[in-house]
C-alpha cells in the first residue's frame, strides 16, 4: 500500500495526537515548513461544539498556516508518514483547512546528505468562499451554519481558545522531549514565529499579556525560553 507523508504544525505534533486519527502513522520526525508563518485564524466550528469557545472574550481561533513573504519565514513542526487508506480521516479531521503537497525539510533526510526535502500533505488557510465551494448548501449548513453564522476564517478580532491554545504550547514542548531536542526549537518557534489572528502579536506576547488566563505548567515553558533566559 501507498506512504503518504503529514507535516503537522498544531495538535498534530505530538504522536499520540496523531494516532488518535491515523493508528498507523509510523515514523515521526523533525520537520519544518519554509515560507509559511502559523497564525490563529480559523472560528474553531469543535470549539463552538464543545463549549471551549468564548465568544464573550473572543477566545475562539484555532491554528492555520499561510504563506508569508518573509524570507526567513518558517514552521517547525513534525512529519509523519501514513498508509494511504488513513488519508480520508486525515482529511476528515483537518475538514475546514484546503490540504495541499508542499516541499517541507525533512531532518532525517537532510542528516542523510541529500537535499532534506520530501513532499508532504499540509492544512493551510481557505477563504470562507473556497470552503464553501467544496460542498453543497445543505452540507455546509450541518457541519457550520447550524453553530456558528459568521466567518471563519480571517476575523482579525479573534483570539486563541484558551485550552487549546495550552495543549499546543505544551505539545510543541513535549515534541522537543521526544525527538531529543534540547534545544527548545519547536516551543520556541512556536511562541515566537506564531501570531494572532491581527497579523502583528506573537502568542508569546499575548500569553505575557494575559497570564491570568493560563497555568503554572503553561507559564514555566513560556519563562524557560524568555530571551532573558537564553
Amino acid at each position: 500500500m501507498k506512504v503518504l507523508s503529514i507535516f503537522g504544525y498544531g495538535s498534530l505534533m505530538t504522536y499520540s495526537s496523531v494516532l488518535r486519527t491515523m493508528p498507523n502513522a509510523v515514523h515521526h520526525r523533525d520537520g519544518t515548513l519554509q515560507g509559511y508563518s502559523r497564525t490563529f485564524s480559523l472560528v474553531s466550528i469543535s470549539g463552538v461544539r464543545s463549549g471551549t469557545a468564548d465568544f464573550d472574550t473572543l477566545e475562539v481561533a484555532a491554528l492555520g498556516v499561510r504563506p508569508c513573504s518573509s524570507p526567513d519565514a518558517v514552521v517547525r513542526g513534525v512529519l509523519f508518514d501514513i498508509p494511504e487508506d488513513e488519508f480520508a480521516a486525515f482529511v476528515e479531521r483537518e475538514h475546514r483547512y484546503r490540504v495541499l503537497k508542499l516541499p517541507v525539510i525533512d531532518a532525517d533526510a537532510y542528516a542523510k546528505d541529500s537535499d532534506g526535502i520530501v513532499e508532504a500533505w499540509v492544512v493551510v488557510e481557505q477563504t470562507d468562499e473556497q470552503y464553501r465551494g467544496t460542498m453543497s448548501s445543505d452540507e455546509y449548513e450541518s457541519r457550520v451554519g447550524r453553530y456558528y453564522s459568521g466567518q471563519l476564517w480571517g476575523r482579525p478580532d479573534i483570539k486563541p481558545m484558551r485550552e487549546y491554545l495550552s495543549n499546543c504550547i505544551i505539545a510543541a514542548d513535549a515534541v522537543d522531549t521526544e525527538l531529543g531536542q534540547h534545544d527548545n526549537a519547536h516551543l520556541t518557534n512556536f511562541l515566537d514565529e506564531c501570531l494572532l489572528a491581527n497579523g502583528a502579536t506573537s502568542i508569546r506576547e499575548y500569553v505575557f499579556a494575559h497570564q491570568e488566563r493560563f497555568g503554572e505548567d503553561v507559564m514555566a515553558l513560556v519563562m524557560k525560553t524568555a530571551k532573558s533566559n537564553l
